[in-house]
C-alpha cells in the first residue's frame, strides 16, 4: 500500500484523542533499547555503526511525534 501523508496526521489526532501517544512513544524506546542492546553483542563494524545510529534517528524521530505542532 502506499503511504499517504494524511495518515500520519490522523494517527496523531487518534493517539492524542485517546491518550496514548506516551505509551506508544514508550513502547517504541522501548523496542529501540531491545535493537541497540542486540547490536551491541556484534561484533564491531560499519554496518553495526549505522545500524546503531539508525535507532538514534528513530529516537529522535519519535520523541518528535509527542511535541506540540
Amino acid at each position: 500500500k502506499s503511504w499517504h501523508p494524511g495518515v500520519l496526521a490522523k494517527l496523531l489526532e487518534l493517539l492524542h484523542k485517546y491518550q496514548t501517544l506516551p505509551a506508544s512513544i514508550n513502547t517504541v524506546h522501548s523496542y529501540l533499547q531491545k535493537a541497540r542492546h542486540a547490536l551491541h553483542k556484534l561484533p564491531a563494524s560499519p554496518g553495526r555503526a549505522g545500524l546503531l545510529e539508525l535507532t538514534q534517528f528513530l529516537a529522535r524521530q519519535t520523541n518528535a511525534l509527542g511535541e506540540p505542532p
